[in-house]
């Protein structure tokens, strides 16, 4: 019906974290980086493949993409991101999990590892703010579960380069935003 990132968006914007905003913009992380676009409460899609939010170049000349662009926000923030600055912090993890739980048990390598996440991240809300204007920047996915640990740096980065506020949202409907919005596609 339309890719998961979208149906994440539209899912919060019909009955979650965005419902009765108007603009939205929303970003899944996880395996990658999906991203979703609400303007005046209909799903965004451009010439049809609008919303490649993970792509967006947030380091120029950073890390090589697997799309072959280098920078792109994905490269910092999914779960080969956090893989990659755990190796980068010395730390011997097989999943972006034992990072969260390493932070639970308040290990200063992983506490830092998703401040950094967080300025990653920051910085390409940062410019989705400046771009759109969003009433809300609603984050989903797996990896936002550590949105506790991540979510001080990333809004501190916004308010330090943003030119509009906008709040900056963790989704309401957990694992079952995607499909209530692919639902809400046949409608």
């Amino acid at each position: 019906l339309n890719n998961d990132a979208n149906c994440f968006i539209l899912g919060e914007s019909l009955f979650g974290a965005g419902k009765g905003c108007k603009n939205l913009v929303g970003l899944t992380l996880g395996s990658g980086v999906g991203g979703g676009i609400i303007i005046n409460k209909e799903l965004y899609h451009g010439k049809g493949n609008a919303g490649e939010l993970g792509h967006m170049t947030i380091k120029l000349n950073g890390m090589i993409a697997s799309c072959g662009n280098d920078g792109c926000i994905e490269e910092y923030v999914s779960r080969r991101g956090l893989m990659r600055l755990a190796e980068s912090f010395g730390m011997r993890v097989e999943e972006p999990t034992d990072i969260y739980n390493l932070a639970l048990k308040k290990n200063p390598s992983a506490i830092h590892l998703f401040k950094e996440m967080g300025i990653y991240l920051g910085i390409a809300v940062v410019n989705l703010v400046n771009a759109f204007d969003p009433d809300k920047v609603i984050l989903g996915g797996g990896i936002s579960g550590a949105w506790n640990f991540f979510s001080h740096s990333l809004k501190d980065e916004v308010k330090k380069r943003a030119l509009n506020k906008t709040n900056i949202v963790k989704g309401k409907l957990g694992k079952n935003a995607g499909i209530i919005g692919a639902a809400a596609l046949v409608n």
